[in-house]
């Protein structure tokens, strides 16, 4: 079943490129990345390599799995948003 192995990588590889791109904006903003966000991209990084079984579950396991880290990365942002003032940008220069 190389299929579904290789299928489970472009599954989770979607969310990967955008928490990826999202740290990345938030790094040129902010001047950091979220602990949050570092969590879910090595989550997602780490998941086909450590779960073989995605290699034999349907394609919809892979999605699933996906969606849970992103639902994860949104709801700690959330929460992390209501406790203090809005953030400020970094100053340019």
């Amino acid at each position: 079943m190389p299929e579904s192995g290789s299928r489970a990588w472009y599954d989770l590889g979607g969310p990967t490129v955008f928490i990826a791109g999202r740290a990345w904006l938030e790094h040129g903003i902010f001047g950091r990345v979220s602990r949050a966000r570092l969590v879910g991209l090595i989550v997602l990084i780490v998941l086909p390599v450590l779960a073989p079984v995605l290699a034999f579950a349907p394609p919809l396991a892979a999605t699933a799995a996906a969606a849970l880290v992103l639902v994860g990365v949104a709801l700690i942002d959330a929460a992390q948003g209501r406790r203090g003032p809005p953030e400020r940008p970094m100053p340019q220069g």
